[in-house]
C-alpha cells in the first residue's frame, strides 16, 4: 500500500471483464502495497551501498552483437553497455538475455522462449514488431543493489509507472557495472540518498507516528532487499493477533495480541524447550546450533498463503509435482496458521506475507479451484475466518490491519523489528532471544561458488531455495521505541466526526469542482474546468462553441495553449492525474482522450495525445483518477463504468449492473476501492466495488446524489468514508466497512446541490461546493 505496498508494480496480464478472472489481483496487489508508503513518505525511494562496493568495471561486450541489435532500438538511441546471460527475475517467470543500456532507454532482449512461457507478463505491453521491449531511463525512480540466491549479483529497478525490474548477473562486478551505467544517463527523476541518513529520519518519522506502522514495515523490507519480485526473499510481516476464537476483536486487551518480543518458536514456553534442547545438542556437536530447522519466510510460505490466487496456484501446483498439495496440509483457516506457528508444530515457524493486511481476495477461492477433502471431510475452499471477522474477509483485513497500528503493537514492534532487522538478528543477542535459524539462511554465511563437490553445492543451492533466506540486517543497535501511536482524529474517526459549519464563502459564479491546499487554502471552479496540478496556477477548460479545449491562466484568464485533439466527439469531462502528468479528456461519443503534459513554474504547457480510450457505447459523463494505483475509472450514459490502466493504457474490467446514466466516481487512493453513482428514477443508487471490481454493495437514497468523494486515510489508522452531496444541499458520509452511516450534514441556509467535496490536507475538514457558489467548511469545534 503494501502496499503497501506496498508496497507496487505491474506483474501479470490483465484478468476478464465483469469480475472475471484473478489476473488484475495480482497485478494490483503489489501497488496497494507499497503505495501508502510513497505516498507518505518520498524518500522510500533510495538506493542501498553494500559493503564492499568494487570500482565498476567497462562490460565486455562485441560490437557486432550491438549492431546486430541497433535495428530494434529506437530512433537516436545508442548503447552505452550490454550484459548478456542477464536473468529478470519474477515469481512467475524467469526470462535470460541480453541487458541494453542505451543513451536514452534500457532493453531487454530475451533468448529463445518455450511455448509456456508469455513474455507479456513482464513487458505488460505488446511491442511493435522488430522493437526490443524498452523503457525510458526517465522513468528510472529508484535503483536498488540486490542480492539473488545469497548472492551480490543483482539489482532492482524502481519506475515511476509502478513497474519493477528485478535484473540478476553473473557476477558482482557485472551489476556493479550495469548500476555504473545507468547513472550515467539521464534520470530526472532518479533520488539517491544515502541509506543511513534515510534510515534515520524515516525511523525519526515513525518514532513521531508521521507514518504508520504498514508504512514503516514495507520500508524495512524493501531496504533489507525483500522483494515482491524473489518468493526467497519475499517481504515479511508479523503475526499480530494471538486471539482467533473471540466474536469481537478487543484491541484494548494485551491478551489479543502476540508477543512481540520473541519469535514464533518461543511463544509457547513447552514448546520453546524442545528447540532450546536441540541447539545445545548441536553446539555439543561442534557443529554450527540453531534453534529452528525450518525458516520463518520461504518459497514454500509464500505459496502457501497465495494458493488461491494465480500465478501463486500454477507455481504451488508445479512444486507439488502438478498437483495441489494434500488437503490436510493446506492453507484452510487462520486460526490454524496461528496454532501451527506459535504452539502446536515442531517445525512450523512461520512469520505472515503483507498480504494479510491489505488484500482480501488471497482468503477467497474465487477461481473455484478444486482444492480436495481433508480427513475430516471438510472441503477446502474459502479460507476459514476467526469468527470476529463475521465471515467477511475485508472485516478480517481491515481489523487485523487495525491491530497493527494498535497502541500495544505500536509500543511494541521495535522488539520484532530487533529480531528480524536489527540486533538479535545474529550473534550472541540472537541465541539469547531464541532466534537462531539454518546457518545458510544468513548473508555471507558460506561461499556456495566455492565449494569443489558438485553434490554438495547443489545441495546447498537447494537450501537457499527452498528454506528461506534471512533479510539484510539494518541495525546493529536497539531500535527506538515509538513515542506516539496514534495522529489527530480524521472526519471519519467516531472522535473527529463532522458536525458544525466552521465557514462559508460565496465565489462568482456555481462550483463544480473545489482543490484545497494548505491551511485551507482553495481553488473553486466553475463548470467545464479543471485545475492543473501541483502548481494550480492553471486551469484547463471546455464547452466553448469551437469544442476545443484550452489551457488558461487563472488569475488572469490569460490563454496559454489550445489542446489538440483528434477525435470527433464534443468534450464532456476531463481530470488530470495527481501530478500533472497526465490529461484525461472525455467525449461525447463515448472517446477517452489521454495526453501527456509537461508543465514548469512559469505556466508553461504543452499536452501530446498519447492514446485514446474506447469502450462505450455513449457519452462520458465522469471520469476519476488514481496515481497511486495508475487506475481510471469512466462513466457514461450508457450505464456502465469502465476501469483502465493508465501505464499500459487498456481496458481492464466493467463495473456493469447500473440502471441509468453513471453520474459520478471516485476512488480510494489508500484501498483502490471505487465508488459509483448512477441515476434511478428520481434517486440514485450508490455502490461501492474493490480495486477487482468485485461489488462490495448499495446504497439506494430518496434524493439524487450529485457529487462523491471516497476518503484515502491510511487504512488502520483513520475509518476511511463514503461522502455524497445531494440536490438538497445535505451530505451524507458512510463508513466503507459495512456501509454503516456516520453522519448527515445539514444547514437550513444551504439547499440547492452540492457539486463539489473535497478533503483538507490535514484529514479532520470537510470542503464543500454547491449551485449557488458557496464555499462551506465542515468540522467539530
Amino acid at each position: 500500500t503494501a502496499t503497501a505496498a506496498a508496497a507496487a508494480s505491474h506483474e501479470e496480464g490483465v484478468g476478464g471483464s465483469d469480475g472475471e478472472g484473478s489476473g488484475l489481483e495480482f497485478q494490483l496487489r503489489d501497488r496497494a502495497a507499497s503505495s501508502a508508503a510513497e505516498r507518505e513518505y518520498e524518500m522510500l525511494a533510495t538506493t542501498m551501498a553494500e559493503p564492499g562496493d568494487v570500482d565498476p568495471i567497462a562490460p565486455l561486450y562485441s560490437m557486432k552483437d550491438i549492431r546486430a541489435f541497433e535495428g530494434g532500438l529506437q530512433p537516436g538511441d545508442q548503447v552505452m553497455g550490454s550484459y548478456d546471460r542477464c536473468s529478470i527475475v519474477t515469481p512467475y517467470l524467469e526470462l535470460t538475455g541480453e541487458l541494453l543500456i542505451a543513451k536514452n532507454n534500457f532493453y531487454f532482449k530475451h533468448d529463445a522462449l518455450g511455448p509456456d512461457k508469455d513474455p507479456s507478463l513482464i513487458y505488460g505491453s505488446q511491442l511493435d514488431p522488430g522493437q526490443l521491449p524498452h523503457w525510458s531511463n526517465t522513468l528510472i525512480r529508484e535503483i536498488h543493489l540486490r542480492r539473488y540466491l545469497l548472492q551480490h549479483n543483482a539489482l532492482e529497478l524502481f519506475l515511476t509507472t509502478g513497474e519493477t525490474f528485478f535484473f540478476a548477473f553473473q557476477s558482482t562486478a557485472e551489476r556493479d557495472a550495469a548500476r555504473a551505467s545507468l547513472m550515467q544517463q539521464r534520470l530526472p527523476l532518479f533520488i539517491d540518498y544515502n541509506d543511513e541518513i534515510v534510515r534515520n529520519d524515516v525511523t525519526d518519522r515513525w518514532t513521531k507516528g508521521m507514518i504508520s506502522n504498514f508504512e514503516y514495515l514495507i520500508f524495512l523490507n524493501k531496504l533489507a532487499g525483500r522483494t515482491f519480485n524473489d518468493l526467497t526473499q519475499y517481504p515479511v510481516f508479523p503475526h499480530i493477533i494471538a486471539d482467533y476464537t473471540s466474536v469481537e476483536l478487543q484491541m484494548n486487551n494485551p491478551a489479543t495480541f502476540r508477543d512481540l518480543s520473541l519469535p514464533m518458536g518461543a511463544q509457547d514456553p513447552v514448546r520453546l524447550e524442545k528447540f532450546k534442547e536441540k541447539f545445545e545438542q548441536l553446539k555439543e556437536m561442534d557443529d554450527k546450533p540453531y534453534h529452528y530447522g525450518t525458516h520463518y519466510s520461504n518459497s514454500a510460505t509464500v505459496l502457501y498463503f497465495l494458493v488461491r490466487l494465480e500465478p501463486f496456484s500454477r507455481l504451488a501446483r508445479e512444486l507439488q509435482g502438478g498437483h495441489f498439495d494434500y488437503a490436510d496440509r493446506m492453507f484452510h483457516s487462520v486460526a490454524t496458521v496461528w496454532d501451527l506457528a506459535a504452539r502446536i508444530s515442531h517445525s512450523d515457524v512461520k512469520e505472515l506475507i503483507p498480504e494479510f493486511f491489505y488484500l482480501p481476495e488471497f482468503l477467497t477461492n474465487v477461481n473455484q479451484y478444486d482444492l480436495g477433502q481433508r480427513q475430516n471431510d471438510e472441503h477446502i475452499d474459502n479460507v476459514v475466518l476467526p469468527p470476529w471477522a463475521h465471515g467477511d474477509p475485508r472485516r478480517f483485513i481491515l481489523l487485523h490491519r487495525f491491530a497493527l497500528e494498535s497502541r500495544y503493537v505500536s509500543r511494541s514492534l521495535q522488539l520484532w523489528i530487533d529480531l528480524i532487522f536489527g540486533c538479535k538478528q545474529t550473534g550472541p543477542a540472537a541465541e539469547a532471544a531464541f532466534n537462531v535459524f539454518q546457518p545458510l539462511s544468513y548473508e555471507g554465511s558460506t561461499d556456495i561458488n566455492a565449494t569443489e563437490n558438485t553434490v554438495d553445492r547443489e545441495a546447498k543451492w537447494s537450501v537457499v531455495r527452498h528454506f528461506g533466506q534471512t533479510p539484510r540486517r539494518l541495525f546493529d543497535r536497539p531500535h527506538p521505541a515509538r513515542q506516539s501511536s496514534r495522529p489527530y482524529p480524521a472526519l471519519g474517526d467516531p472522535d473527529g466526526q463532522l458536525r458544525d459549519v466552521l465557514w462559508h464563502r460565496l465565489v462568482e459564479s456555481a462550483v463544480r469542482s473545489v482543490v484545497v491546499g494548505e491551511g485551507q487554502s482553495f481553488s473553486a471552479l466553475g463548470a467545464c474546468q479543471v485545475v492543473v496540478p501541483p502548481q494550480r496556477t492553471l486551469a484547463v477548460l471546455w464547452g466553448g462553441w469551437d469544442e476545443c479545449v484550452r489551457c488558461c491562466a487563472i488569475d488572469s484568464h490569460r490563454e496559454v495553449c489550445v489542446i489538440p485533439r483528434l477525435a470527433d466527439g464534443r468534450p464532456t469531462c476531463a481530470c488530470f492525474t495527481d501530478t500533472g502528468s497526465t490529461l484525461c479528456v472525455g467525449d461525447s461519443m463515448g472517446v477517452i482522450d489521454v495526453f501527456a503534459v509537461t508543465t514548469d513554474h512559469r505556466r508553461r504547457f504543452e499536452a501530446q495525445l498519447v492514446t485514446t480510450l474506447c469502450a462505450h457505447t455513449a457519452a462520458i459523463v465522469c471520469l476519476a483518477v488514481s496515481t497511486s494505483f495508475y487506475m481510471l475509472v469512466s462513466g457514461s450514459e450508457d450505464g456502465t463504468a469502465i476501469v483502465w490502466d493508465t501505464v499500459r493504457r487498456v481496458y481492464l474490467r466493467t463495473l456493469g449492473g447500473h440502471e441509468g446514466a453513471v453520474t459520478a466516481a471516485a476512488i480510494c487512493h489508500s484501498t483502490g476501492d471505487i465508488a459509483t453513482v448512477c441515476i434511478k428514477e428520481r434517486a440514485s443508487r450508490l455502490r461501492l466495488w474493490t480495486i477487482n471490481g468485485a461489488l462490495v454493495g448499495a446504497i439506494d437514497t430518496a434524493t439524487r446524489v450529485t457529487s462523491v468523494l471516497l476518503s484515502s486515510f491510511s487504512p488502520g489508522v483513520h475509518v476511511n468514508v463514503i461522502i455524497a452531496g445531494f440536490d438538497n444541499g445535505f451530505v451524507r458520509l458512510w463508513e466503507i466497512l459495512g456501509l454503516r452511516p456516520v453522519c448527515e450534514l445539514r444547514d437550513p441556509r444551504f439547499t440547492v446541490p452540492v457539486r463539489a467535496l473535497a478533503i483538507t490536507p490535514d484529514e479532520a475538514n470537510l470542503i464543500t461546493g454547491d449551485d449557488d457558489g458557496r464555499i462551506v467548511c465542515w468540522g467539530h469545534r
